[in-house]
């Protein structure tokens, strides 16, 4: 059983990858009628919600894009901020969703944000604390890494109505006139892709446990 699980996690994880990198490159070699660039449509965005303190910057690196609400700040890689794509639209339009959440005082999101701290201490000590307690057979310990374990279930389950969220806003700002009915349906596929990658983190970490859970009836079988 638990080999099934490591496998369904790899497959898992590689499908969505291959999903979520076809979908994000195919778009991206689709350029928009409009000629409108990630830049320009982020801000566009932001100022027909009333947002007039969060700046748009360039970023290095692919698929980097994220919105830092400490700093107020929408960081877009090169290809999003200058790109006139399908995809860089989309994107562009997604992290901008995550600054209106932000400017409204979005719940989820704000619950969210407090979790960050927290969250990548758990992160960082979930693992350790699990197989050094299978090796010491230190109980506590091994119960204490599938705890952080959870709160990073708890955090990605959190953040996939965030996510989700914030693409609903992308799609109706640009139902206002932006793309045409072809490149608003690409632009859901870009956004439909991303947010799988969010389900199958959720699913994958939620198999995990499920893992190390058999892990520990069995260790106590034997006992």
């Amino acid at each position: 059983m638990q080999l099934l699980i490591i496998f369904a996690c790899i497959f898992i994880s590689a499908g969505v990858q291959a999903l979520m990198n076809n979908t994000y490159s195919k778009y991206l070699r689709q350029y928009s009628l409009s000629g409108i660039s990630g830049f320009e449509i982020a801000s566009r965005f932001l100022r027909e919600n009333g947002i007039y303190d969060v700046k748009v910057i360039p970023t290095y690196g692919n698929l980097t894009d994220h919105y830092d609400p400490l700093t107020k700040t929408i960081s877009l890689s090169n290809n999003i901020y200058d790109g006139t794509s399908i995809a860089s639209i989309a994107v562009a339009c997604h992290e901008v969703g995550h600054a209106i959440q932000h400017h409204n005082g979005y719940v989820l999101l704000l619950i969210r944000n407090k979790m960050v701290p927290v969250v990548k201490v758990a992160n960082s000590i979930s693992w350790i604390c699990i197989f050094v307690g299978i090796i010491l057979g230190i109980l506590e310990l091994f119960l204490f890494g599938i705890i952080a374990f959870g709160i990073v279930a708890l955090f990605q389950l959190i953040t996939l109505p965030v996510e989700i969220n914030a693409s609903k806003r992308a799609l109706q700002f640009l139902n206002n006139g932006y793309l045409n009915e072809d490149e608003r349906s690409g632009a859901k596929q870009v956004l439909a892709a991303a947010a799988l990658t969010y389900v199958a983190a959720l699913f994958i970490s939620l198999l995990q446990i499920a893992r190390f859970v058999l892990l520990l009836l069995g260790g106590r079988r034997r006992q």
